[in-house]
């Protein structure tokens, strides 16, 4: 579990021990490749590294990451983002920053300001494949 969670992409091939971070490794774009392939993905989304822009693609677009924690460090050091798969699964990223005026809010009224357009575009793919869904039932 360790490894899963601490290791971390770099630009370089191969793999080597992520000494930063004490645990887990640095993955080159070599190894992204030779994992996504042997195990039929198109695409690797991780997590718990803070970007500036609260997401990163590397890896010749094989690898992405996402960072939801807007201010982590402090205010203004960072955006948040979380990431939306449409129909043809291309990723898109939709940035956010806590403000101090959302930080007040309730927890319900802070993440439907974030997420009312996915839970809208849910509701949409619902309805359009509503046969479908309740055939599996």
């Amino acid at each position: 579990m360790l490894d899963l969670l601490w290791s971390d992409p770099k630009a370089a091939l191969g793999c080597e021990p992520n000494t930063f971070r004490g645990g887990g490794t640095y993955f080159g774009p070599d190894i992204s490749a030779a994992i996504l392939e042997k195990h039929n993905f198109k695409l690797l989304i991780r997590s718990h590294e803070c970007k500036p822009d609260g997401y990163d693609v590397t890896h010749d677009g094989l690898v992405v990451t996402i960072f939801s924690a807007s201010n982590y460090y402090e205010a203004g050091s960072n955006l948040g983002a979380y990431i939306k798969l449409g129909p043809n699964h291309k990723p898109q990223f939709i940035q956010y920053s806590a403000t101090e005026h959302t930080k007040q809010l309730p927890l319900y009224s802070r993440v439907s300001k974030v997420e009312s357009s996915a839970l809208r575009d849910l509701r949409t793919q619902m309805f359009a494949n509503k046969g479908r869904l309740i055939g599996c039932l």
